[in-house]
């Protein structure tokens, strides 16, 4: 009997169960085929989301310095330099904490008292974001 049932074990075909190598290769062809198409568009909506947070730090951050101004007549003055040179004069009454831009980067702040501009590098895009008393959030290729 214990031979019988291994004889018809030995028997079995192979396209009687599982998945043939036919079968296997088509679904990582589509598997493939919906991962070039996915993955880009995820890459594109991050980029946009960081492009996004930058531009919302760059607008708290003005709005902070705007709120400073109308307290004491003048902007925070620093020549040049990482906005966190400042962040004592904004912190904690103007501005909660200093933020980043979308990719980790510090900000860099510059004043004559009267004028201000802050802006960031992207190496990602090769553009410098950046804002001033006397412009809103604007991307360029070159530095304000």
């Amino acid at each position: 009997m214990l031979k019988k049932l291994l004889n018809w074990a030995l028997k079995k075909k192979a396209s009687d169960e599982g998945l043939t190598l036919i079968e296997l290769l088509a679904v990582i062809v589509i598997l493939a085929i919906i991962a070039a198409i996915a993955i880009p568009i995820i890459l594109i909506s991050v980029n946009n989301a960081k492009i996004n947070t930058t531009e919302q730090d760059l607008n708290i951050i003005a709005d902070a310095l705007n709120r400073y101004y109308l307290d004491t007549g003048s902007y925070p003055t620093q020549a040049s330099g990482n906005i966190s040179g400042v962040a004592s004069d904004l912190s904690p009454k103007y501005l909660a904490g200093i933020p980043q831009d979308g990719w980790g980067n510090s900000f860099n702040y510059s004043s004559s008292g009267t004028n201000y501009t802050v802006s960031t590098s992207v190496a990602e895009n090769s553009l410098y974001y950046y804002v001033s008393n006397s412009s809103s959030v604007t991307y360029a290729s070159t530095a304000p």
